[in-house]
C-alpha cells in the first residue's frame, strides 16, 4: 500500500510583492476582482483594471495606459450586461458588441472578433479582457465552497462530459474532472494564507480598490519587458520578460 502526504493548502511559493523595477524596462500589470456586492447569492460584478508603466535608463518611470472598468456579469449565464468607466475617461463604445456574450463558452472567439487590432497587437485592455473568462469561472469557487453550489450525482458524468478540457484544471480525466463524474460534485481548491501584496503605490500595479461584499478571488498578473523602450514606442509589441500571476481569497 502506498501512502502519499497532501500539501498543504495555499500556494506554495507566493512572492509577498513584485520586484522593483528596473532601468530600461516595461511592466505592465492587471488585476480583475470577481465581487459579488450582495452576497454570493447576488449579482456579480469584476472589477478589470491594469496599467502600462514605461521606465527609462535614469530610472524615471511614465504611465503609458491604464484602463479600468466595471464588468456586471449574469451569474447564472455568464452573459456580459455592460461595461461601466469609472472616471469616463475609458473609451467603451467599440465594446458595445461583447454585451450579451457569454463568458461560459466561445468568449475568446467574440473577443478576437471585436478587436482585431488589438489582439494582434497585445493591447492593455485586449490583454485585460482576455482574462476575464478564466476569472469568471475561477470565482464560481466562492459560492461552491460556501456549499451553495450542490449538484445533483446522477448528473455527474454529463456535466464531466460538458465541463471536459475547458482549461488545463479541466483536462479530461483528470483528478477534477474524475471527482464530479464519479461523485457529481466539484472539488474545492485547498486555499491558505497568502502574503498580503503592497499597494499600489510601490508596485505602481494598475486596479480599483476592494469592493465590499461576499469573499471572491482576486486574479492579477505582471510582465516585464527587460528590453529598453524605444521612444516612439515605449512598450514594444513583442514581450520577453518575467511573469507572475497569483490566486487569492
Amino acid at each position: 500500500m502506498t501512502t502519499t502526504q497532501q500539501p498543504r493548502p495555499g500556494p506554495q511559493r507566493a512572492a509577498p510583492s513584485t520586484p522593483p523595477r528596473a532601468p530600461a524596462s516595461a511592466r505592465r500589470t492587471t488585476s480583475i476582482d470577481v465581487t459579488r456586492p450582495d452576497g454570493l447569492t447576488g449579482r456579480v460584478v469584476a472589477v478589470v483594471a491594469g496599467q502600462d508603466l514605461a521606465t527609462d535608463a535614469g530610472g524615471r518611470s511614465s504611465v503609458v495606459e491604464r484602463f479600468v472598468v466595471d464588468v456586471p456579469v449574469d451569474p447564472d449565464t455568464g452573459a456580459i450586461l455592460g461595461f461601466d468607466g469609472h472616471d469616463g475617461t475609458a473609451d467603451l463604445a467599440d465594446l458595445a458588441d461583447l454585451v450579451g456574450a457569454s463568458l461560459r463558452t466561445g468568449f475568446g472567439r467574440r473577443l478576437a472578433s471585436a478587436l482585431p487590432e488589438e489582439a494582434e497587437s497585445r493591447s492593455l485592455r485586449y490583454s485585460l479582457l482576455e482574462e476575464l473568462a478564466g476569472a469568471f469561472l475561477v470565482s464560481g469557487y466562492a459560492p461552491l465552497r460556501a456549499g451553495l453550489l450542490v449538484g445533483d450525482p446522477a448528473m455527474g458524468k454529463e456535466r464531466a462530459r460538458l465541463q471536459a478540457d475547458i482549461c488545463i484544471g479541466w483536462a479530461d480525466g483528470g483528478p477534477v474532472h474524475r471527482s464530479l463524474a464519479e461523485r457529481g460534485h466539484t472539488a474545492g481548491a485547498a486555499v491558505g494564507g497568502v502574503p498580503r501584496r503592497r499597494r499600489q503605490r510601490r508596485t505602481g500595479r494598475g486596479r480599483a480598490p476592494r469592493r465590499p461584499g461576499a469573499p471572491r478571488p482576486d486574479r492579477a498578473r505582471r510582465l516585464d519587458d527587460m528590453h529598453a523602450p524605444d521612444e516612439h514606442d515605449p512598450l514594444p509589441g513583442r514581450r520577453a520578460g518575467a511573469g507572475a500571476a497569483d490566486l487569492t481569497w
